[in-house]
């Protein structure tokens, strides 16, 4: 099973259209809150506001997204459903693992004290006990080749300098 290779991608057994229906509602609350996001960021731009950060959108949404009036956001919206939940559209794909690859994967998964990972040079599945995968990362951390221990957190610098060019570039425009 591990012989096919990462970029091997294995055929759902079958489809699980609850999870679709759940899969489709989120992508529908995503794009209606980054809709409403894009349009709270160009009416404050529009009013002349500073806006130092960019809108952020809570991971928890509630059931129900933020309504637009964006006819081209519905219209999209309910392409999509119309593609995804049609009957005509569902077709048999032959599945291209045989049992006992099948019951490999199903064993793989299941592993607790391994870790599967890709190889760095060679792109090839390996199997590595945790504590030696542990071992072996905590060994590259504490490699001073590779990196160095900071005295403080250069992220905030880095968070105003990005701000304070973006506000030039926006108070050029």
């Amino acid at each position: 099973m591990l012989n096919k290779g990462p970029s091997f991608c294995p055929v759902p057994s079958d489809i699980n259209g609850y999870k679709l229906v759940v899969d489709s509602e989120k992508f529908e609350i995503k794009l209606r809150y980054a809709l409403y996001s894009h349009k709270v960021v160009l009416e404050s731009q529009f009013f002349k506001e500073t806006q130092t950060t960019f809108p952020t959108s809570k991971k928890n949404h509630g059931k129900k997204a933020p309504m637009s009036n964006s006819l081209q956001l519905d219209a999209f919206l309910e392409e999509v459903k119309s593609k995804l939940f049609n009957s005509a559209n569902v077709r048999k794909i032959p599945d291209n693992l045989s049992k006992r690859e099948r019951e490999a994967l199903r064993s793989l998964k299941k592993l607790k004290d391994q870790v599967i990972r890709i190889q760095d040079k060679r792109s090839r599945i390996v199997v590595l006990d945790k504590s030696e995968y542990d071992s072996k990362m905590r060994q590259q951390l504490l490699n001073p080749m590779h990196y160095k221990d900071l005295e403080n957190n250069p992220v905030s610098d880095h968070v105003a300098l990005i701000s304070e060019r973006s506000n030039k570039w926006q108070d050029r425009n």
